[in-house]
């Protein structure tokens, strides 16, 4: 008899098999649909005008599901300028930067213009009215899924359930995993230390079994 890789998660989402698969690339994201799983869009550093022709492209190459990925940091003021944004930096920071620019002899400015001010501005150092501009943007492509490595508020999880968005989200501890469930995250990720991106202190195969208990 053949294993079935069918689960929860492909009811949930309308796909073939239980895989997501994070990227900045749209190709990517259309393929892994079109494979049978769900394609995720990283559009953290994406203004809103590109998160809608990157969704629009992928909707052009594949009808399946694909969901979008942003941040919404608790901690996110409401307003916020790329010059304050810039005075946050540490300067032990900004000292390595120098010695390291010296050591490789590399121009004096070489990050700066448009595209850096727009990566301030809807970083993970961003405003709350810049990701909720990212939101409205990314929620008026219909995409299958909103995922945030960061969490959600209720507000969020609400306009994304209003959408027709699941919502899904990484945690790295038990605590994090209630939190999620009790604001009515859809699809919880348990994501070990071993992982990329956004990760806790705790071994996947530790963690995955204390979340499942817990959530």
């Amino acid at each position: 008899m053949a294993l079935s890789l069918h689960t929860k998660l492909c009811d949930m989402l309308g796909i073939e098999y239980p895989v997501m698969a994070f990227n900045h690339c749209r190709d990517v994201v259309a393929a892994v649909g079109n494979a049978g799983g769900c394609g995720v869009l990283g559009a953290l550093a994406l203004p809103p005008e590109q998160i809608a022709i990157e969704a629009r492209w992928i909707k052009d190459h594949t009808d399946k599901p694909f969901g979008i990925d942003l941040v919404f940091p608790s901690t996110a003021p409401e307003k916020i300028t790329t010059e304050q944004l810039l005075a946050m930096i540490p300067q032990g920071y900004k000292d390595f930067m120098d010695r390291f620019k010296a050591q490789l002899g590399l121009p004096e400015q070489i990050w700066g213009g448009a595209g850096m001010d727009v990566f301030l501005e809807l970083g993970i150092g961003g405003s709350y009215e810049s990701q909720m501009r990212q939101l409205d943007a990314a929620l008026e492509t219909k995409p299958a899924v909103i995922a945030a490595a960061l969490g959600f508020n209720k507000e969020i999880i609400d306009r994304c359930h209003s959408a027709g968005a699941k919502c899904v989200t990484l945690v790295g501890n038990v605590k994090n995993a209630k939190r999620a469930a009790t604001a009515g995250v859809d699809i919880i990720v348990a994501q070990g230390t071993e992982a990329g991106g956004h990760t806790g202190r705790i071994g996947t195969l530790a963690l995955v079994p204390q979340v499942v208990d817990a959530v």
